[in-house]
């Protein structure tokens, strides 16, 4: 498939088609910073306004309640291909995983955890490993028994970011790779 450069130049070089994918977005995300998302994430001007509408949807029933449209405003990436998809599979296994945690409001809160990139179910793996070995941090126990503060999902986005780094995330951030 290539990584698409070729589209998105010859759309920078024409300046009529450009401005016909940011004023769809803006149509589809009236109060949303679209020059923004297109800065995080140029594909979402390729997207056709029916798969845009095809991912809203699929967030709104893998995260009722949430702002969905605040949420793939600071994660564009959201709109491209299966995202939305693996999104809501992602809530889904975070809800599996922390019954008393919720999910919708950790995601208004820390939308990057739905991304690929985040790879839930890779830090669920991971977190799964440190329990079945007796190493799981407290901070993660207060999670999934109720204890004070489980339900503050600013907390838990961190606390499950931070305990369910892998070992290169790990190294990177002590400044190993610097």
């Amino acid at each position: 498939e290539g990584d698409g450069s070729h589209d998105f130049s010859s759309l920078y070089r024409d300046p009529e088609r450009l401005s016909r994918a940011l004023l769809r977005l803006q149509t589809l995300f009236p109060e949303s910073n679209v020059a923004e998302m297109c800065w995080k994430e140029p594909g979402v001007l390729r997207v056709s306004p029916r798969d845009v509408a095809a991912s809203l949807v699929t967030l709104r029933f893998a995260l009722p309640g949430s702002d969905v449209v605040k949420i793939v405003t600071g994660q564009p990436r959201l709109l491209l291909g299966e995202n939305a998809a693996r999104a809501g599979a992602a809530a889904a296994a975070l809800r599996r995983a922390f019954p008393k945690i919720d999910v919708s409001a950790v995601a208004d809160v820390e939308p990057s955890l739905l991304t690929p990139e985040c790879d839930v179910p890779g830090r669920l793996e991971r977190l799964e490993r440190l329990r079945s070995k007796g190493k799981l941090s407290p901070s993660v126990a207060v999670f999934t028994e109720g204890g004070a503060g489980a339900r503050n999902a600013t907390l838990f986005a961190k606390v499950f970011l931070e305990e369910t780094r892998s070992g290169a995330e790990s190294h990177e951030t002590q400044g190993g790779w610097g």
